[in-house]
């Protein structure tokens, strides 16, 4: 649950839908009656140059505009965002608050033996490292239930679960 405000900032390269994406998850929060602002930041509109979008979700009016400079929530889209520097925000995870989230979209093997065995990962400069997605998924589901139940009492258990999950989808998509 949104306590005041969240700030998410997206990098990715142009052709990945980042700024898409970010409309789409301001969006979804407007239709759970958030306030939602996303703003897309990119140069030349060329595939695989950098894009960067940002997106605002809170519970009052949203004023701010412009570039998110302390997110709590980074999600790269592709790994030269880090191995090439291809972002406008650099180092990628400059400005992350304490105890914030970043999800990163590879298929290259990031984590060591060690790393696995944890339930999640300390964000690091050297490794550029993140949150597991088997278990930010599972935390998702978790909290939504939560959320549906103390909101809706009066559905039944499987129609929460289904509710639960779109809304999980929504947040991690």
């Amino acid at each position: 649950m949104i306590k005041r405000r969240i700030n998410i900032r997206m990098s990715g390269l142009g052709g990945q839908g980042v700024v898409t994406s970010a409309h789409v998850m301001a969006m979804a929060a407007s239709k759970d009656n958030r306030q939602a602002i996303s703003n897309p930041f990119f140069g030349a509109e060329k595939r695989m140059a950098p894009a960067e979008a940002y997106v605002r979700i809170g519970v009052e009016r949203i004023y701010d505009r412009g570039e998110l400079v302390y997110p709590e929530v980074i999600e790269v889209f592709h790994p030269q965002v880090i191995t090439q520097g291809k972002s406008y925000t650099m180092p990628f995870y400059s400005g992350i608050k304490r105890g914030g989230l970043v999800i990163i979209n590879s298929n290259m093997e990031l984590l060591t033996e060690e790393d696995k065995q944890r339930p999640y990962i300390e964000v690091s400069g050297r490794k550029g490292l993140g949150v597991k997605a088997d278990d930010l998924i599972d935390t998702l589901l978790e909290k939504s239930f939560q959320e549906v139940r103390s909101r809706h009492i009066d559905l039944g258990e499987t129609e929460m679960k289904r509710i639960a999950a779109t809304i999980a989808v929504s947040a991690l998509r």
